[in-house]
């Protein structure tokens, strides 16, 4: 029997791709990470496509808005104890509203902010306040991780220690530079890496998903059509790690943990 303790603000509970082609992320991710969809409707919002593994569903596809998304992207949801609390306090923080407030069918209380930096992040509230201590290796197709790429990494840690009570440390990677590491309590739950100047877009969340074998999955992402930003490359003695891009543009990064 699994172990379980209270989830309380700050952890990352679902991830939305927003892209041009809904059916061919279907058939992308699903080939790529042996990913399962379904439909689920979500009242005024209409039929939303959901994906998961194991019975286990924690992320959505959605239609790419042109009026305000130029390209594809990962939109990352994290919890918040009062979601109007935070709406409020991004803008005491210098962000900025996307989306206000508003109750999802079956889904919980959302809204999507922006931080100082530009990067886009949905809070929530509403969901299972228990959350699964997993043992042992992650689960091949399951997201472990997430990177915040941007300009400024210490207004952008200001922000969401603000908002989601994380604490805000520092790692010197010698020749790769600072890394900047959000903890939860004892969880580390995210970090925050520098965007180089020369790199074009503007600032964004970075998921990880697990692999089991890092080559062969980069070999399968361009046999399906995708691209590879960042070959298969050491992730500081934690396993190997890859950049890639899927078919619309949508960026997401594949992880081999070592042994």
């Amino acid at each position: 029997m699994s172990e379980k303790r209270y989830v309380g603000a700050g952890k990352f509970v679902w991830h939305e791709l927003a892209t041009s082609d809904v059916d061919r992320a279907v058939e992308y991710y699903g080939s790529l990470f042996k990913w399962s969809f379904k439909d689920v409707y979500r009242g005024g919002s209409g039929m939303y496509r959901s994906f998961g593994a194991d019975g286990v569903d924690f992320g959505g596809f959605v239609t790419l808005d042109p009026g305000r998304d130029k390209q594809s992207r990962w939109l990352p949801y994290v919890t918040v104890e009062n979601v109007d609390q935070g709406v409020s306090d991004t803008e005491k923080l210098d962000g900025a509203v996307i989306a206000g407030a508003s109750d999802v069918p079956g889904f919980g209380r959302c809204a999507v902010v922006q931080d100082p930096t530009g990067a886009a992040i949905a809070l929530h509230a509403g969901g299972d306040p228990l959350e699964e201590l997993h043992q042992g290796p992650p689960r091949p197709g399951s997201i472990i991780w997430n990177d915040l790429v941007c300009r400024d990494p210490q207004a952008a840690g200001k922000f969401y220690c603000g908002i989601f009570g994380w604490q805000l440390f520092t790692m010197d990677l010698e020749a790769q530079g600072t890394y900047y590491l959000l903890r939860r309590g004892d969880v580390n739950e995210a970090g925050i890496l520098l965007k180089p100047e020369a790199a074009e877009g503007a600032s964004s969340w970075l998921p990880y998903v697990a692999v089991e074998d890092l080559d062969v999955s980069c070999v399968e992402v361009a046999h399906y059509g995708g691209a590879i930003h960042v070959p298969p490359s050491d992730l500081h003695g934690a396993g190997r790690f890859a950049v890639t891009g899927d078919p619309m543009g949508g960026i997401i990064a594949l992880f081999q943990p070592r042994g």
